[in-house]
């Protein structure tokens, strides 16, 4: 299965935020850490926020750090908000492939995501 770039980069992103241990880390760091564009870090940055999964420390040294339910996050929830759904039916041709297999599948995958934090 092929994940987004947008979920990949969002993932690399907390990750990075997390290894900086509650230091708050800036956009432009996250972009030289991680090698994903400024305005690609930018728009990943704030879909987190909007998610509740990191917030902004303003002023001098400032940047982003996990919040609690950031820290606490399954894959699954970094899914959702990034992707804005879970639906693996979307762009199925119908009567070419078995929609209750997949429906089936989409479940499992599901329970993946939800039962794998980001965080050990």
């Amino acid at each position: 299965m092929k994940f987004s770039k947008k979920f990949i980069y969002a993932l690399e992103i907390m990750h990075a935020i997390n290894a900086h241990a509650g230091n708050p880390v800036s956009n432009d760091n996250l972009a030289q850490i991680t090698k994903i564009t400024y305005p690609n870090v930018m728009r990943v940055t704030n879909t987190l926020k909007l998610a509740g999964l990191i917030e902004a420390q303003i002023g001098r040294g400032g940047g982003y750090v996990l919040t609690q339910e950031g820290r606490n996050a399954t894959l699954l929830k970094v899914y959702v908000h990034v992707e804005e759904k879970l639906d693996m039916l979307e762009n199925t041709p119908h009567g070419h492939i078995h929609e209750e297999a997949l429906e089936n599948a989409e479940k499992a995958f599901a329970m993946v995501l939800c039962e794998t934090k980001l965080f050990q």
